[in-house]
C-alpha cells in the first residue's frame, strides 16, 4: 500500500490503524501537539473537552496519519504504542502518586473533625450536667452525682472530672492513632474548652 500519510484529507487511511488510540485518550492535548493534530486542544475546554477526549481517542489515528508524514505504517504504529505507554504511565502515576496525596489527607481531616466533634460534644454534655447540678445544689459535684453516664458503644476517650464547690474541670483523654501521644481535651465552668494535646497532629 502506498504511504499517503501527511497528505491531509486525501490520505488513504490504512485499515490496520483504524483503532482506538490510548495515547490520545490519556495525553490528549499533548498527544495532539506531538502528532500535529491541533484539534486535540479542544480537550482543554471545560465540558467540551470531556466529549472531545473520546472523539480524539476514536479518530486520533486517522487524524495523525493525515496530518503528519510517517516513514511507514509500522513506524506509525510503533510511535503510537510509545504514546500509549507514556499515557498509561502518566495515568498510573496520577492514580497512585498524586491522587492519594490529595484524597488521604482530606479523608484524615474529615475523620479528625468527626472524632473531635464527638469529644467536644461529650464534654459539653458534662458541662451542662454540672451547671444543672450547681443550680440545684449551689456547688459542683462528681460525675456520678451530676447524672452523667459514659456514652454507650465504643468510645475513643476516657472522661474524668476534678471539682470543688465553685469550679470544675472535665477532662477527656484518648489514644486516637495508637502512638505514644495522648489526645487531651478539657472544659471548665467558664466554658473554656482547650485542646491540650493533638494526638492526630503528632
Amino acid at each position: 500500500m502506498e504511504n499517503t500519510s501527511g497528505q491531509g484529507k486525501s490520505a488513504v487511511i490504512p485499515d490496520e490503524i483504524r483503532k482506538w488510540n490510548w495515547g490520545a485518550f490519556f495525553l490528549n492535548a499533548i498527544w495532539g501537539l506531538g502528532n500535529r493534530t491541533y484539534i486535540a486542544l479542544l480537550c482543554l475546554i471545560p465540558i467540551v473537552g470531556v466529549v472531545m477526549v473520546f472523539v480524539l481517542s476514536a479518530k486520533g489515528n486517522k487524524w495523525a496519519w493525515q496530518n503528519k508524514r510517517w516513514k511507514s505504517i509500522e513506524h506509525f504504529k510503533r510511535v503510537q504504542k510509545i504514546w500509549s505507554w507514556a499515557g498509561l504511565a502518566g495515568f498510573l502515576f496520577l492514580l497512585f502518586g498524586i491522587i492519594p496525596n490529595i484524597v488521604i489527607p482530606n479523608f484524615m481531616n474529615y475523620n479528625k473533625k468527626a472524632i473531635f466533634s464527638e469529644v467536644k460534644l461529650e464534654l459539653l454534655h458534662i458541662k451542662a450536667f454540672e451547671m444543672a447540678y450547681y443550680a440545684e445544689n449551689n456547688r459542683y459535684g462528681k460525675l456520678a452525682s451530676i447524672g452523667w453516664a459514659m456514652p454507650s458503644g465504643l468510645t475513643r476517650y476516657t472522661y474524668s472530672l476534678s471539682y470543688s464547690s465553685t469550679t470544675f474541670l472535665a477532662r477527656a483523654i484518648g489514644n486516637i492513632d495508637h502512638d505514644a501521644t495522648i489526645d487531651e481535651w478539657t472544659v471548665d465552668q467558664d466554658n473554656r474548652m482547650i485542646h491540650r494535646t493533638d494526638d492526630i497532629k503528632h
